[in-house]
């Protein structure tokens, strides 16, 4: 085999066995903020694949590693998006830093 099929194979993505689809590394990513309610510190957990991911589209093994960082996650209900879902929380007052405070940065301090 030469150099240049050896460097193809090593950047080839994974693929999906269903579709054949290249899969995106998943990149956890946790961040050291403050509360947007109570500004207490906090950790906030997303995922980077591509596009940015919420603790409830984490694997279970990304979840464990939240936690073991120190993330709080807890399911609560939103009522912005009038549902329950897991996220991240405040471990000093039990808000919710829910997925539209995440995308739109609310007031979260980092």
């Amino acid at each position: 085999m030469d150099n240049a099929a050896s460097l193809q194979q090593q950047e080839a993505r994974p693929t999906c066995v269903k579709c054949g689809s290249p899969l995106y590394q998943r990149t956890l990513v946790i961040i050291s903020a403050e509360c947007w309610k109570c500004r207490a510190p906090m950790k906030v957990a997303v995922l980077g694949v591509g596009r940015l991911l919420h603790p409830e589209d984490f694997f279970e093994d990304e979840l464990a590693a939240a936690r073991e960082h120190g993330v709080v996650l807890k399911a609560q209900f939103s009522r912005t998006q009038d549902r329950e879902y897991l996220g991240n929380t405040c471990p000093s007052c039990g808000v919710l830093t829910g997925n539209s405070c995440l995308v739109s940065g609310c007031s979260l301090s980092v």
